[in-house]
């Protein structure tokens, strides 16, 4: 890597961010280049293009690139691609905070749970929620990323777990509001597994 051109090497780190397949457009916004090109990695067998996206020849190539870089420089190339699936792609632009330990994945992964709900990918929505659960700092970000795991786990059919992900809610609620809805999922849950007397209670 250290005989390549300077612009090529900065294109191979930020392109082992990305992962093993990367776009040219987005290369390009990484290493704040409109006009580059993958020519010189395509001629050193580092990468080869394969439809409109470009591949890493090989992924030890990939690994060994994204093991090189320092960690202040891993952090803003994420958050650089973060920026960019920002509007694209709600699960990757969460990954990329994540990985640029970014406050704000926790609320990312609640926004990529979401839309994986929208598309009745509950087992993804259900991780998702799970990783920005161990993630999340603030108590405002707990209730609703743990309201909305209790929701996920009862469309999943698992009302036990569901109730509770709400009992939880409950101890992250800072208003009448959240406690009212966290009171509701409790009776939800409740009702489907016959413990009706606690969910007239939740509900009064």
């Amino acid at each position: 890597m250290d005989s390549l051109d300077p612009s090529d090497k900065a294109a191979l780190q930020a392109a082992s961010v990305v992962g093993q397949r990367f776009s040219l457009d987005l290369l390009r916004q990484l290493i704040d280049s409109v006009q580059y090109t993958c020519a010189g990695l395509v001629d050193h067998v580092l990468v080869r293009q394969e439809g409109e996206d470009y591949l890493f020849a090989h992924a030890l190539v990939r690994e060994g690139v994204y093991s090189s870089l320092l960690k202040e420089k891993r952090q803003e190339l994420h958050c650089s691609a973060a920026d960019w699936f920002a509007g694209r792609d709600p699960t990757l632009h969460a990954e990329h905070l994540d990985r640029a330990d970014d406050p704000a994945a926790a609320r990312a992964y609640l926004v990529a749970a979401e839309t994986q709900v929208d598309q009745y990918r509950y087992e993804l929505a259900r991780q998702q929620v799970e990783r920005g659960l161990e993630l999340a700092a603030e108590p405002a970000d707990k209730y609703t990323l743990t309201s909305f795991h209790g929701q996920i786990l009862h469309d999943l059919g698992s009302a036990s777990d569901s109730i509770e992900a709400y009992q939880r809610a409950l101890e992250f609620a800072v208003d009448d509001e959240m406690t009212c809805r966290a009171l509701l999922g409790l009776a939800a849950g409740m009702r489907i597994v016959d413990r009706f007397d606690e969910a007239l209670a939740a509900l009064d």
